[in-house]
């Protein structure tokens, strides 16, 4: 299995909106939030563990807490399989300081490395 997750960093919790990675075919698309369970924390890091590749965009709106998340990064920090992570959005200083423990890839978001990064995936 291919990994897609999407992490979303924002202060309104409420504010649902549809995610569409277009050009995702050959991957499975898992998404959490600073405001997830969890449940659905467990279920992403799950997800990540049994995946053979995984890309990781994080998408930052809100430099707000992401406790909830730390089990994720910690993961980053160590991964089992080949890792990419796009960033995106505003500067988040604890976020920022948890992605240089990362053993992988990591570059700031912009529409074509975020295509190069959706090509590596399915490949």
């Amino acid at each position: 299995m291919r990994l897609l997750l999407y992490i979303k960093i924002a202060e309104d919790r409420f504010h649902f909106e549809k995610v569409n990675f277009l050009g995702v075919k050959e991957a499975n698309v898992f998404d959490v939030d600073n405001y997830s369970d969890a449940l659905s924390v467990d279920l992403a890091l799950k997800a990540m563990k049994l995946s053979e590749k995984l890309l990781v965009y994080i998408e930052v709106k809100e430099e707000i807490d992401v406790k909830s998340l730390f089990k994720i990064f910690q993961y980053l920090s160590r991964p089992q399989q080949p890792v990419t992570i796009v960033y995106s959005g505003i500067k988040h200083h604890l976020v920022s300081s948890l992605l240089r423990a990362v053993k992988g890839e990591v570059f700031i978001q912009e529409n074509q490395e975020l295509q190069q990064a959706i090509s590596w995936l399915e490949n």
